[in-house]
């Protein structure tokens, strides 16, 4: 798990058994390490989500979509 700080690995670890213990017996050595990728990638995002600053008041962004009459 290079590349990841010792928290980051901790989660990543941390989700890796947990795929592992549900779904470790059906999966390939070959599928387990799209499932790290996944996994790292989720880490990665969600880092990104908790960087962004939010103030008590900060409602969702929700996309309405234009309609031409």
């Amino acid at each position: 798990m290079s590349g990841e700080s010792k928290t980051d690995g901790g989660r990543v670890k941390a989700m890796m058994d947990s795929v592992r213990g549900r779904y470790g017996e059906r999966m390939s050595a070959g599928e387990l390490d799209e499932a790290l990728d996944a996994v790292r990638g989720i880490v990665k995002a969600s880092d990104a989500m908790r960087a962004v600053p939010l103030d008590n008041g900060d409602i969702p962004f929700v996309a309405t979509p234009h309609r031409r009459d």
